[in-house]
């Protein structure tokens, strides 16, 4: 499934979640009164794509798993908001398709190019034009061919945890068009809601089963086998995080191993070694 194709209509996280809570809401309904109820033909005429946005969105639930179809009557994974919407959705998505059964569609196309956002700075506001065209492998450029690519992963990368539009700070012109890379977000919900097994907390761990574990709750982040400045992103990441009070980062001289974090400010450590997850 190419979540990134405009043709004939993008699929988009916006347009799945309206479904989705809609479908929750209204026990029994077909596909088509669904599709009725959340944009009524009436609307078309002034809707995307003549609403076929909505009906793209319909099949990448049900592609997904997240919607099953039985006599016609349409049934949604239950969740309980749309966070947990969101963790299901990028938690489908981002491992192999496999992984779900023979009848799951994955979305290798999204899983490429959030790959190579999470391996970019985080301090700099990335641009399709000077970022993509320029300065990528041709399997990225192939991912990420055109701007109306572009402008789809861009959603997707920020609703699923893992990128924010430009701060003005960093970017001070055309900053809805660029991507900073974060996944802050996707790392501080998969430590407190793994789908595997969670990490022990208040019990001090080195770093490498820390990342050890994200690998396996987000295969998208780099394993660890290229150019050290690949892991910035990562790195910020657990900054972030540790500001929030979800770990607490430690350095031991004698560790096996280490993590260097480029953007620590004054008085935080360069380099870690152990955490702690907070209870």
């Amino acid at each position: 499934m190419d979540l990134l194709n405009p043709n004939p209509s993008a699929v988009l996280p916006q347009a799945m979640w309206l479904l989705h809570s809609a479908a929750s809401a209204h026990a029994g309904l077909t596909r088509e009164s669904l599709l009725d109820l959340v944009l009524p033909k009436t609307y078309h005429h002034v809707a995307p794509s003549n609403g076929h946005h909505v009906r793209a969105a319909f099949t990448a639930l049900q592609k997904l798993g997240l919607f099953t179809v039985d006599d016609g009557v349409v049934t949604a994974l239950q969740v309980e908001d749309h966070t947990v919407f969101i963790r299901h959705l990028r938690h489908r998505l981002i491992h192999p398709a496999d992984t779900f059964g023979p009848d799951h569609e994955g979305a290798p196309s999204l899983v490429r190019g959030l790959r190579w956002l999470l391996k970019q700075p985080p301090a700099k506001a990335l641009h399709y034009s000077t970022d993509i065209e320029v300065k990528t492998d041709e399997e990225t450029r192939n991912t990420l061919k055109n701007k109306e690519r572009w402008n789809i992963f861009r959603p997707w990368c920020y609703a699923l945890g893992f990128g924010h539009p430009a701060l003005s700070l960093v970017d001070k012109n055309n900053s809805d068009t660029k991507i900073m890379a974060d996944p802050t977000p996707a790392v501080v919900d998969v430590i407190w809601h793994p789908f595997g097994e969670p990490l022990p907390r208040d019990t001090q761990i080195p770093i490498s089963q820390l990342l050890d574990f994200l690998r396996r709750e987000l295969p998208v982040l780099p394993d660890g086998t290229g150019e050290p400045r690949e892991l910035h992103a990562l790195g910020h990441a657990l900054l972030a995080a540790a500001r929030q009070g979800v770990l607490d980062l430690a350095y031991e001289s004698d560790a096996p191993s280490n993590l260097a974090l480029p953007y620590a400010k004054a008085g935080e450590t360069p380099l870690v070694s152990a955490v702690t997850i907070r209870k």
